[in-house]
């Protein structure tokens, strides 16, 4: 008994000895305690007592000990392979220890860099088998996503670590990953890499309720430093016959997806800026044109896995930049040149110019969902770029900084603005996607509201202008909305319908926005879409079209001005409805035109006293439906207005009829 109790003593000093021990080498590896003349230590709180546990858990002993085992059995594996089973139990473990930053160091401290590359192909090798030659040769695979599997947890690894590192050794690193990379002979590393970076997390960028696909959180100068290495990648040669699912072609394809976790660091990297500091518009745009067409866009006949991820992250960026650039204190220019350049090249298809004849190429473009997500969160925030976009003239260059002598222009920072070629496609892909859609025209409709507000008391001419170019974008979403639907061989007058419909519960649901700066007509875009997903009304926009086109379904010779002129009458309510709210007309004047009215009844619209019968920002969300005495009625008052003391807004009513068609004409009649 005595000899028993001596032994499991001894053995409990053993085991603590050797939890000192490994302590000591888990806090020298892993930078907590340094080495003295060869001599290592742990390290123990001031004021804690030196027990085992306090040693185990301020050194970190357990993820040393898990990480030596795992790393060990990983370089095993890559090297000698193993069986599914056996990857499955370690992949298991190393993707429950990926996220944490004591695990990763002891990891990367154990592996190096060039090991680091290899094995995820190793590993996926490991599970390749062929068999047979000649047309009875197959290949099996046992594990397929090994490698993909292996990548993925070697980017969570890095990025946690990466969050650790001085400037000078995230630099290092990077520069020795993009070295090895390019390593004689080992030509598949390059796809490794790709891979690697291309680790995602999901997160909410828009406050939408619905989780994004971005890239990991790595370490700024780290994520530079790969950014600027790999732009200027060169393999040394040579060969390798291994085989890699990773892209091998385009040296930027990982590193552009890890950027998506990192605008600022994708600003700093893609900007151009003249000697002075300011950024160059033309010279960034230029860049970024020259980046994305290093690939293959997902066009039609060009689709591939590798290829939509390329355009996706490019359209994620141009997302993200624009949500930093509303926010920016700074004005926001940087990101605007950035989302311009992403959004003007996509659009047409690798021709970012907007001076540049746009008949060769860019007439038509495809996107994927997550695609048409990104391009309706940025168009969200640029809202005024995008309005001065579809103007009759548009805009000119790549941003604009909004005019501050209206109220609604203030604090707005640099708009990103498009050529009307690139405007077109990209709204028409918007339009395949309901919540983007929504998304688009709540945010819109919210900075309409700011813009109307904002331009109270001023010259009339000016709140004129206001209204002309918010029909003139309405029209130009909707011809580009009919033309996409044409040209996917959809049914175009449903697709104007649910716009319409959608259009006027966004003016009806969304309430003037009381913050100025342009962020917030995303958040009212964003929120729009996720309450009508919630409430089930989304659903209800697909009956728009019975609402707004009425007993006129008969077919006509001329389909195409049915469309356009169902759409613009629904505008032209929604303008007038809006003028009657604002502070243009006093309830005088309205009472003089009740009282001298000779034409269809208002009464529905503005009583006799001059008080209006509906409220035009405040009409019922769950029945935003204008009966047709009211539509008569918006139609009499927008042809008797009163101009008697207002100069400015003769003709109102069929301005907006007008410049509603005008938008329409340009986007639908784009060459497609």
């Amino acid at each position: 008994m005595e000899l028993d109790t001596r032994r499991s003593t001894l053995k409990s000093q053993i085991d603590n000895l050797q939890t000192c021990l490994d302590a000591a080498k888990a806090a020298n590896e892993g930078g907590i305690t340094t080495s003295s003349g060869g001599m290592i230590s742990y390290y123990v709180p001031d004021g804690q007592a030196e027990s085992i546990e306090v040693i185990k858990e301020h050194n970190h002993v357990d993820d040393w000990r898990a990480a030596k085992k795992d790393a060990a059995d990983l370089v095993k594996y890559s090297e000698e392979g193993c069986s599914p089973e056996q990857w499955d139990k370690l992949l298991a473990r190393l993707q429950a220890k990926q996220d944490d930053p004591e695990y990763a160091a002891f990891m990367l401290g154990t592996i190096g860099p060039g090991r680091l590359l290899d094995i995820p192909i190793d590993i996926g090798g490991g599970f390749r088998e062929t068999s047979g030659s000649g047309p009875a040769r197959s290949t099996s695979n046992a594990r397929p996503d090994a490698e993909k599997d292996a990548a993925t947890v070697i980017g969570h690894l890095l990025a946690v670590r990466s969050r650790s590192w001085s400037p000078e050794q995230a630099s290092k690193y990077a520069n020795s990953l993009v070295q090895y990379s390019e390593e004689k002979n080992k030509g598949q590393r390059l796809g490794s890499l790709n891979q690697i970076l291309s680790a995602s997390r999901a997160t909410d960028i828009d406050g939408d309720g619905n989780n994004e696909t971005v890239g990991l959180d790595y370490d700024d100068t780290f994520l530079l430093t790969l950014a600027r290495r790999l732009e200027n990648y060169k393999s040394k040669g040579g060969n390798d016959n291994r085989i890699t699912t990773g892209e091998r072609g385009n040296s930027l394809h990982g590193v552009v997806h890890a950027l998506t976790g990192s605008p600022g660091v994708a600003t700093s990297w893609l900007t151009v800026k003249d000697s002075n500091g300011e950024v160059n518009d033309e010279k960034t745009t230029e860049r970024i044109e020259k980046l994305i067409n290093r690939d293959p866009l997902n066009r039609e006949g060009i689709v591939s896995e590798n290829n939509g991820k390329w355009e996706d992250d490019w359209l994620m960026l141009s997302a993200r930049e624009s949500i930093v650039g509303v926010k920016d204190r700074a004005g926001g220019h940087a990101h605007a040149a950035v989302t311009s350049g992403i959004l003007n090249t996509v659009g047409t298809e690798g021709n970012a110019d907007p001076d540049k004849d746009g008949s060769a190429n860019g007439s038509k473009i495809e996107l994927s969902d997550a695609g048409r997500n990104s391009v309706s969160i940025a168009l969200s925030n640029y809202t005024y770029g995008v309005q001065q976009s579809a103007s009759k003239d548009g805009a000119a260059g790549y941003t604009l900084k909004p005019e501050e002598r209206a109220n609604w222009g203030v604090d707005i920072p640099q708009q990103a603005v498009f050529s009307k070629e690139a405007l077109t496609n990209l709204l028409g892909q918007v339009g395949n996607n309901d919540h983007a859609m929504a998304r688009y025209v709540g945010a819109q409709e919210a900075f309409n509201k700011q813009q109307v507000a904002g331009s109270q008391g001023k010259d009339e001419a000016l709140i004129k202008s206001v209204y002309d170019d918010q029909s003139q974008l309405r029209g130009f979403t909707a011809g580009a909305v009919a033309r996409q639907s044409e040209i996917d061989g959809s049914d175009a007058d449903q697709s104007v319908g649910d716009l319409a419909e959608l259009t006027k519960m966004a003016i009806t649901a969304i309430p003037l926005p009381q913050a100025k700066a342009a962020g917030v007509a995303l958040d009212a875009g964003s929120k729009f879409a996720l309450n009508l997903a919630k409430s089930g009304a989304a659903d209800a926009t697909h009956d728009g079209m019975i609402e707004v086109f009425g007993g006129e379904l008969q077919e006509k010779t001329d389909r195409n001005a049915r469309i356009r002129e169902a759409a613009s009458r629904n505008n032209t309510y929604a303008s007038i409805l809006s003028i009657l709210g604002s502070n243009v007309y006093s309830q005088e004047e309205l009472a003089a035109m009740a009282a001298a009215n000779q034409g269809a009844d208002i009464s529905e619209i503005i009583n006799d006293d001059g008080s209006l019968r509906i409220d035009p920002d405040h009409l019922d969300p769950n029945d935003p439906q204008l009966t047709d005495a009211q539509k008569q009625a918006l139609t009499q008052i927008g042809k008797t207005l009163p101009v008697k003391n207002h100069p400015g807004m003769p003709g109102f009513s069929n301005d907006a009829t007008d410049r509603f068609s005008d938008g329409y004409n340009d986007s639908h009649g784009q060459l497609r």
